[in-house]
């Protein structure tokens, strides 16, 4: 019997898997386990970043034949060693954790014990934390500081030091770092057992006006674990809280609670006001509904505005007050409780859609009429992206008049994936674009009506017969070209500010000053010298050299980390399996030779070590590795598959003394998401 996953239904998918002998179908599978395939999806989702995680094959799908799992990882699955299942409560009663965490992690794990427990005792905290007394009055020192900004304090108590301040600030905060915080905990070798929660959220899609985004369950599976412990650890119930309005919502909330010991109006009412505001997949809204009629009336004022501040009549305006209403609703209650949203691409919506995110935050003054408040720069660059989307779809309507296809595939949920569709559109014209589609829609869409599939995310299919393609929902200018590549077969084209010069023009003025022998010679010279001159000292960005960025959150050791920074080669075909096997081995037949300072690992091999073409690549952990057990600690690793021994020797060199540069990799080193990697080295250029 295997027993490994902490999803609802998780072991109960792998059992059967493991057993069948053949892939079995999407609905087979949906009627042994007795749920929906939306559970069923989400449930598959789930466990493979499960066994990602523990670094084994995931559950794949053969397409038209059905789900089935590698035979490596039913043995590991049936015969290794695995994670154990703990609750919240013993979560914070924990005597130490098994890793050894970095700083970043130290004051997440530090600040979530201090809200939570009743008190902790540097002793504890040091013994928990794996460190000694005097680093963890360094860490509290850093955690006040931080804390200090949000009007939270330590206080000292006979059980030790807490956390105090305004419940909601509280809560808040955990709402925001509650995933990054349980990650950390997965990593110890523990897994937080949320299933009955889990449970019951499940029936929440039957009586809500649509099921919470897989995102969003996850956020609030692991929010309320660790809010009934937080409440049951302490007197930490609310004594005041804005009402909630009588919904199906408040209902179902009003016979949650008890069932885990809670029976307060004002808990009742914030539980409600959480679920509310979280993103929902497909919201059906009622026309009976009164929030939703003057959200309607509210959202008609914003495009108004928006058209008469940016000058475009947008073609599809139903569409899009619709679409901005079913947002605005759950922006509302997010506004209405003081419910805080990050935004994982604000910066990015900022600096590629300046004029977007100015029009957009013009736009709003009826909806902050409405709700009495502000919106921070993260709501509202979230609701720039649905501008954003529709005036590209204004001004690049996608035809059928094309020959070719293309799948678009961004299961966020949120306006970006209409920007990706659009911006597509704009710079592949030949192509006609469709989507985008979630994981589900992809899964029921005919792939042979496609020439190709253009994907955010990692797709669980493999055998798929069409060439598929993984970009950032705002694409690098690396995304760009391995766009440009595939879908035209050659790189992208990019601006030059000489491009309009003329050697005809040239010509004709020469011959007003001087009398020319053999005008088709000087002509080519011209044409080599201009050339030339074009090209000499340009600075290119890193990312147009750079293939491929990754920022990776979890602890691996070398190994691992060398075979997560060569999958993208391996993926795109710019190296076969035969590679890493050479570089392994060089390694631990030379040691380490690939160290080349401040941190950084440049892997590579040979040409002849199974390189089909260029490929290079910049992974950075978070979690710093040792190589060999050796002191030395590596964060980052450069990927380089040469396909000889000169063409990249330039590249090369200038990359080196970058990687050099102390304080361009400290900052480097400091990116939290790939997205921050990716804005890094954008902005880096190479003299090439």
């Amino acid at each position: 019997m295997i027993q490994f996953s902490n999803q609802k239904h998780g072991n109960a998918l792998l059992n059967y898997l493991a057993k069948a002998q053949n892939p079995t179908t999407l609905d087979t599978l949906a009627q042994e386990l007795g749920i929906s395939r939306r559970s069923l999806y989400y449930v598959i989702h789930k466990v493979n970043d499960e066994l990602n995680e523990s670094g084994l094959d995931g559950i794949s799908n053969i397409y038209g034949e059905g789900y089935y799992l590698d035979s490596t990882t039913i043995n590991f699955l049936k015969n290794g060693n695995l994670s154990k299942k703990i609750t919240t409560t013993e979560l914070f009663n924990l005597d130490s954790l098994s890793i050894k965490l970095n700083k970043h992690e130290r004051l997440l794990v530090l600040s979530f014990f201090l809200i939570t427990r009743n008190g902790s005792s540097i002793n504890y905290l040091a013994n928990l934390l794996n460190i000694s007394r005097n680093t963890v009055i360094s860490d509290l020192t850093e955690v006040k500081s931080l804390f200090s900004k949000e009007k939270l304090m330590i206080s000292n108590t006979n059980k030790g030091k807490i956390i105090v301040g305004s419940e909601l600030i509280k809560r808040n905060w955990a709402l925001l770092n509650i995933m990054e915080f349980m990650e950390i905990i997965s990593n110890s070798k523990l897994k937080v057992d949320n299933s009955d929660v889990e449970t019951l959220l499940e029936e929440l899609a039957t009586i809500d006006k649509g099921a919470l985004t897989n995102e969003s369950f996850m956020l609030i599976a692991a929010f309320l674990s660790w809010y009934f412990t937080y409440l049951k650890i302490g007197n930490r119930h609310l004594k005041s809280f804005n009402s909630f309005p009588k919904s199906e919502i408040k209902i179902w909330v009003s016979h949650f609670l008890p069932k885990f010991g809670i029976a307060n109006e004002y808990e009742n009412d914030f539980i409600s006001s959480l679920i509310a505001s979280q993103p929902h997949n497909g919201i059906t809204l009622s026309m009976e509904d009164h929030l939703y009629n003057q959200l309607v009336a509210v959202s008609k004022k914003i495009m108004i505005d928006f058209q008469s501040n940016s000058n475009i009549i947008f073609k599809q305006k139903e569409k899009l007050i619709i679409d901005l209403t079913q947002h605005l609703y759950t922006t509302f209650y997010r506004a209405r409780y003081g419910i805080k949203f990050k935004n994982p691409i604000l910066n990015q919506i900022i600096k590629n859609y300046p004029q977007t995110f100015k029009y957009t935050k013009l736009s709003l003054k009826p909806f902050l009429k409405f709700i009495g408040k502000n919106l921070s720069d993260d709501e509202i660059a979230l609701i720039a992206t649905y501008f954003g989307g529709n005036v590209r779809e204004n001004n690049n309507e996608i035809t059928n008049n094309v020959s070719k296809n293309a799948a678009v595939v961004c299961n966020s949920g949120i306006g970006t994936s209409k920007l990706l569709l659009y911006s597509l559109a704009e710079n592949f014209t030949h192509i006609n674009f469709k989507g985008p589609f979630n994981l589900i829609q992809f899964e029921n869409i005919n792939l042979s009506n496609f020439d190709y599939i253009i994907s955010t995310i990692e797709l669980p299919y493999s055998n798929l017969s069409i060439p598929k393609l993984k970009v950032s929902p705002i694409p690098s200018e690396s995304d760009w070209n391995s766009l440009s590549m595939v879908l035209t077969g050659r790189k992208r084209t990019q601006p030059n500010e000489n491009k309009n010069i003329n050697i005809e023009t040239l010509l004709d003025i020469i011959s007003l000053h001087c009398r020319i022998e053999n005008p088709t010679a000087l002509k080519k010279d011209l044409q080599n010298y201009i050339y030339k001159f074009k090209n000499k000292n340009v600075k290119h960005k890193i990312s147009q050299i750079i293939k491929h960025s990754a920022f990776i959150s979890k602890n691996v050791n070398w190994k691992q980390a060398i075979n997560i920074s060569l999958a993208p080669l391996l993926n795109d075909s710019s190296i076969t399996d035969k590679y890493e096997t050479a570089i392994l081995e060089a390694l631990n037949k030379h040691g380490n030779y690939m160290n080349i300072g401040n941190g950084c690992m440049l892997v590579h091999s040979k040409p002849t070590d199974g390189v089909k073409k260029l490929g290079t690549g910049i992974t950075v952990f978070k979690n710093a590795f040792t190589v060999f057990d050796k002191p030395t600690k590596f964060n980052v690793i450069i990927t380089l598959a040469p396909i000889d021994n000169q063409s990249h020797q330039t590249f090369l060199r200038e990359l080196l003394n970058l990687l050099l540069d102390k304080n361009w990799v400290a900052k480097l080193k400091n990116v939290n998401s790939t997205d921050e990697l990716i804005a890094m080295i954008s902005m880096t250029n190479l003299s090439l």
